[in-house]
């Protein structure tokens, strides 16, 4: 019900903001501005004088200007400058709601139709508009949990915003996926014991949750891989049987806003596994196993960074079966023999970093 009532909101939103494709643009955005206002849009305090505004509007108008389309050309919003000043656009249209907020209805309601004559496809600047707005609600919620580690909060937050945002978020079927991560685990409430078929784990590595210690702990230990040292090359194992494991952890997600390429014919399934992959939040035991595995095996040829989870199980697994019974001097050797040379003379460091900002998964 809640989700028919906002789609029903965001028809009558892009009514009243951006007005018929086909018609002239209205002169009076006021009711598009407070259905955007309506969701979440950062207010402004009221009475803000912004004493230089007419000045930095008037070169914001000049720039919108300069990016409008040729009306003599067929109108291609798929290309890349087209999809690009949408996304640059709805920060702007954000930014009209903010002015009109903050009193200023006359220039707010100058720089929309500003947008709408220069881009065609209004419902593309809503889109963008919609996105950011999102991302903001969403940052906050991720700021929270890693300052207060509290999951059910965090959950109830996810699960809200991806009802709240049907469409417009880039982000929602990412978020989507980490809100069933997160039920998962308040379902369960312990991670499982990591195994391997035939193959004994290291009791340490076992019982001792070394992937699961809190920041403090890691803090105090200087290097999220100091526990694994004690185990030595028991450690491969241990990691082996982790490295697909999706139970989420309280250190961040250490791929946030790596931003690896996505090809332009990629699914819907493969964009949200993507947009996931990248987005700020909790990371998962398999993704820090993968990690350690990446920085503690031979890779003469730079491919560990490319592979897949079962693909360094199953390297890591073989590295052990050849090697567990060699000294680390020999493991030490051999390992440096096949290592390329480093493009940073400083050793990979898996301490944890601070939360990262993703604003557009694009």
């Amino acid at each position: 019900m809640f989700r028919v009532l906002w789609l029903t909101a965001l028809h009558l939103l892009l009514a009243t903001v951006c007005g018929a494709a086909d018609d002239a643009s209205p002169t009076d955005f006021s009711p598009g501005f407070g259905k955007l206002q309506s969701l979440g849009l950062p207010a402004l305090p009221k009475g803000t004088k912004w004493s230089t505004l007419p000045a930095d509007l008037k070169k914001i108008l000049k720039e919108v200007g300069k990016k409008s389309n040729d009306r003599d050309d067929p109108f291609d919003e798929d290309s890349y400058s087209n999809q690009r000043k949408a996304q640059q656009f709805g920060p702007l249209l954000i930014f009209a709601a903010q002015m009109h907020q903050a009193g200023n209805d006359a220039q707010a309601n100058e720089l929309a139709a500003a947008l709408f004559i220069s881009y065609p496809n209004r419902e593309a600047i809503l889109d963008s508009a919609v996105n950011r707005i999102a991302d903001s609600h969403y940052q906050t919620a991720a700021d929270t949990f890693f300052r207060t580690l509290e999951w059910k909060s965090y959950l109830q937050s996810v699960l809200s915003l991806v009802e709240r945002f049907p469409r417009g978020w880039q982000n929602q079927s990412a978020a989507a996926i980490l809100a069933s991560a997160l039920a998962q685990r308040e379902k369960t409430g312990h991670p499982s014991i990591p195994q391997l078929k035939d193959i004994p784990l290291d009791p340490f590595g076992r019982s001792s949750d070394w992937l699961l210690m809190k920041p403090a702990e890691l803090d105090a230990a200087k290097d999220a891989a100091a526990a694994t040292r004690r185990l030595g090359i028991a450690a491969l194992p241990v990691l082996a049987a982790l490295a697909d494991d999706s139970w989420l952890t309280s250190l961040p997600n250490p791929n946030a806003s790596r931003g690896d390429y996505l090809s332009s014919d990629a699914g819907l399934t493969e964009r949200a596994l993507h947009a996931y992959a990248g987005l700020n939040r909790p990371a998962s035991r398999g993704e820090l196993a993968t990690i350690l595995l990446q920085t503690s095996l031979p890779d003469p040829e730079n491919d560990l960074r490319s592979a897949e989870p079962l693909v360094l199980r199953d390297l890591a697994l073989e590295f052990w079966q050849k090697h567990r019974d060699d000294t680390p001097e020999a493991i030490a050797s051999r390992s440096s023999a096949t290592a390329p040379p480093p493009k940073n003379p400083k050793p990979p460091s898996c301490s944890p970093s601070p939360p990262t900002r993703r604003t557009n998964s694009r």
